[in-house]
């Protein structure tokens, strides 16, 4: 019986055709106005310029939480500083809003609509005083039914008899982007039920918004939460490796309120991602004793029904074994059955070492509060085997 070597040329992300850009927040003029009030009227309404009737550096404004929400308002915000006074006025920008509540150092103010995003100074004003926050709420368009953080939790070993050593490990990486409709399986190929050559495809921009905060906090459905750190390198959240405690199979895992930074306050978010199962192959038979034999229009077959797609990703290796020469990348509805299509590779050739990955893909669906835009990160369990080409 052939065996092969434990060694693998595993990409962190497969196929991945992913170009990011950052805006570092959402004040960022290249993706979202900042809004800025310039009023230099000289009638008597209640304003947020320097008019001489009203002294705008006698109160303070401390802080708006949470900071941020819809463009279409009604959100209550909670403004800290003072003194404040009954009959208190609260404006966001020039819009004013509804007040609920109001002590010494607190206001309880239902946020007022905008009609454009941006990042809106937030003003308070006690008779002839006032104080300004300047930046004090950021207004988001609302992204429901778009994606707003991308990414993967992964699990990866090997599968089946043939191998001379072991392998197991997982990693997590993702980030949150400006609002796109978009899902993780099309970073690796323009439609489902096709293959591309590695390198062949890219899909193209993808901006993130930058939370500015060194770490974020995920709690596990079963276990202890853990914190997930920001890797100034690839712009992603990331855990790598992932520690197998950590990684909870088939389980759901929230997202802790952020704290700190553009989205100081944003409650946590619920299912922001789950994980899957291994997937069950049949055929061909990579979980086997011994490695299988691997045609170019390959038929794979599994057990169907329990995931939203799977990636099925095969790499030929030059003579020696020692490196690949070809992989194609293909991202397959779940529905049990797939032929890798005639023409993919250049240069089959017989009796080549042909790894195989499959993996199965759930991807979260969970709402993020500052925009109810989905999380779209995948939970991916990939199995690797290998054959020889026939």
């Amino acid at each position: 019986m052939r065996s092969l070597s434990g060694t693998l040329l595993l990409p962190l992300v497969i196929g991945c055709g992913l170009s990011v850009n950052v805006k570092d927040d959402p004040e960022d003029s290249g993706d979202i106005d900042t809004v800025e009030e310039s009023d230099t009227d000289t009638d008597t309404d209640t304003d947020t310029d320097t008019d001489s009737d009203i002294d705008m550096d006698a109160l303070a404004v401390d802080s708006v939480s949470p900071p941020y929400g819809a463009l279409s308002g009604g959100q209550d915000v909670l403004i800290s500083g003072g003194p404040f006074a009954d009959g208190a006025s609260v404006l966001f920008g020039d819009v004013e809003a509804s007040v609920t509540l109001v002590t010494a150092n607190e206001i309880v103010a239902t946020v007022p609509a905008q009609t454009a995003e941006g990042t809106y100074p937030v003003s308070v004003i006690v008779g002839s005083e006032g104080g300004t926050m300047e930046a004090g709420y950021t207004y988001f368009a609302n992204a429901d039914g778009m994606g707003g953080a991308l990414g993967w939790s992964s699990w990866t070993e090997l599968t089946g008899g043939y191998w001379t050593g072991t392998y197991s490990a997982g990693y997590m990486a993702f980030l949150f982007i400006q609002p796109l409709d978009i899902h993780t399986w099309q970073l690796t190929v323009p439609k489902l039920d096709t293959c591309v050559r590695e390198g062949d495809y890219s899909y193209g921009d993808i901006f993130i918004l930058d939370l500015g905060v060194d770490e974020v906090t995920l709690v596990p459905q079963v276990g202890s939460s853990f914190s997930v750190p920001y890797n100034a390198t690839t712009l992603f959240y990331e855990l790598n490796p992932v520690m197998e405690q950590n990684f909870v199979e088939g389980g759901w895992y929230d997202l802790d309120p952020i704290v700190g930074g553009t989205l100081d306050g944003m409650d946590g978010a619920e299912d922001f991602f789950r994980n899957t199962n291994p997937p069950e192959v049949i055929e061909p038979a990579i979980s086997g004793t011994s490695p299988p034999t691997v045609t170019e229009e390959q038929v794979f077959r599994w057990t169907s029904g329990t995931n939203d797609w799977l990636v099925i990703s095969m790499a030929m290796f030059d003579a020696s074994s020692k490196k690949v020469e070809e992989q194609i990348n293909c991202v397959v509805t779940d529905d049990g059955e797939f032929q890798i299509p005639a023409g993919m590779f250049d240069g089959w050739t017989s009796n080549r070492r042909i790894d195989v990955y499959v993996t199965s893909v759930r991807e979260g669906g969970g709402t993020l509060p500052h925009n109810f835009s989905e999380s779209r990160i995948a939970g991916e369990y990939r199995l690797i085997g290998a054959g020889f080409s026939l």
